[in-house]
């Protein structure tokens, strides 16, 4: 069957500029266009009047419609579909092979996104294919029609909805001339924060050379898939949602489009995993385009391991861990070593809680300065190999779990290798606390070392 461009369409005026898009686009892949309206057929009481919906009326207006598209030179079809109008689109979307579903939205604010939620966020969570929210239609006709740059902000991580965004660009420097500028976000937690004003050094992932490094690492990520594409890296850190950031800089820049991947989670892992997709979608006023990971999840192959983090606390079973790392990545690469320590609690008191901040930075800073001695003692004794690089480094974090989770992405982990308490098992009291932590929170393949392996 021939691919197709899916429009889904409420004739409201936003609508039809979609459908503008929508049409520019299958003119320059040569692909028809298939216009999708859903009637809500809502059930009821058995003494209510029944209403007879108007579908006669909507199959003429979707047609009038259809007809006014082709006239731009695109081949069009249409089809009125009963149901729920996001469970109709993807349904049509399944159904026929799809390039892209091109959908209008204004954008709900958070509340209303949580009570309500949209149509646009509903299919962008559920459509097999990548889905382009439709806000500001005219920068997008001004790149499909009249060749002008689109200035484009791409969301990167180190993880696979990253690299299927970055899968979709390639695809968009085909169509037209972007502007593309790369960011990456690092959340920056209170606890940190508190040490900031303490007067305690920079953490050490938050230092220039580290940022520097890190942006070279984004840049090494996209140029992996794009080739090397002329952008700029945005590397920066943030005291709220990484998506709010990226919402504020798309608008600051004046940015036509905003691409990110999406995991696409319901039910209890939206619940527990803070969706930045769906974050951003709540509040970016310009068009996003966001892509599924399914489509572009990569056929079987044999991963190959370059770096691993290496989660310690100092413990005799700590060389264990390191062992296994350097047994991991023997074939050369990189290990970096990471030990938490924990962030006190400040007061509850209004009035001592000054001071309580400052009490609190300053014992973080004494431990810090020793762990970091520790580290650095370790990293001495460790025996030289010339393919291998190890680094080490320490964080402060009320949860060690999640700190060692936010240090793998940072680094780019491959895998992440902790020790237990004891002989591995399924419960968190017998595997530890963290270890269990982290298996539940990463996202990289995380390798466990009971206490007593060698």
């Amino acid at each position: 069957m021939i691919m197709q461009i899916l429009c889904a369409t409420d004739f409201s005026e936003l609508s039809v500029r979609a459908a503008d898009v929508a049409a520019a686009l299958g003119r320059i892949l040569h692909l028809p266009l298939h216009l999708v309206h859903s009637v809500l057929d809502w059930p009821m009481a058995a003494d209510a009047v029944p209403i007879f919906y108007q579908t006669d009326t909507w199959r003429e207006q979707l047609e009038a419609e259809a007809k006014r598209l082709r006239a731009t030179g695109v081949e069009v079809t249409s089809e009125v579909r009963d149901g729920a109008p996001h469970l109709e689109v993807v349904a049509a979307a399944a159904e026929r092979p799809t390039k892209i579903i091109i959908i209008g939205s204004t954008g709900l604010g958070m509340a209303e996104r949580w009570l309500l939620g949209s149509v646009a966020e509903r299919v962008t969570q559920s459509a097999p294919v990548a889905t382009l929210v439709v806000r500001d239609p005219d920068s997008l006709l001004a790149w499909l029609r009249d060749g002008k740059p689109l200035l484009t902000l791409c969301a990167v991580d180190f993880n696979l909805s990253s690299d299927a965004a970055l899968v979709a660009l390639k695809d968009l420097h085909g169509i037209g001339h972007l502007e593309l500028e790369v960011v990456h976000l690092r959340e920056v937690r209170r606890s940190e924060f508190i040490s900031l004003l303490a007067g305690a050094s920079r953490p050490e992932e938050t230092k220039p050379s580290a940022e520097v490094e890190l942006g070279r690492d984004v840049w090494d990520r996209v140029a992996h898939v794009l080739g090397d594409p002329p952008a700029k890296v945005h590397v920066s850190q943030v005291t709220r949602h990484a998506d709010h950031e990226v919402a504020r800089l798309a608008e600051e820049r004046h940015a036509g489009l905003v691409v990110m991947g999406t995991h696409q989670r319901h039910g209890w892992q939206r619940l527990v995993a803070h969706s930045f997709s769906r974050g951003v979608l709540a509040h970016a006023s310009t068009n996003v385009l966001c892509v599924p990971i399914g489509p572009y999840v990569p056929a079987f192959e044999v991963p190959i391991i370059r770096r691993v983090l290496v989660a310690t606390n100092f413990s005799t079973s700590g060389h264990d861990d390191l062992r296994h790392a350097f047994g991991l990545v023997s074939g050369g690469g990189e290990i970096h070593i990471l030990h938490v320590v924990p962030a006190p609690e400040p007061g509850i008191n209004p009035l001592v809680r000054s001071m309580s901040y400052l009490a609190s930075g300053i014992e973080s800073k004494e431990a810090r300065a020793a762990a970091q001695g520790k580290l650095d003692e370790l990293l001495r004794a460790l025996p030289a190999h010339p393919n291998i690089h190890v680094t080490a480094g320490v964080v402060i974090h009320e949860h060690a779990a999640v700190a060692i989770c936010e240090a793998a992405e940072r680094f780019g982990a491959d895998v992440i290798c902790v020790g237990t308490r004891e002989r591995p098992s399924a419960d968190a009291a017998t595997l530890g606390p963290v270890p269990h932590g982290v298996i539940t929170r990463a996202r990289s393949p995380v390798m466990i070392v009971p206490r007593a392996s060698v």
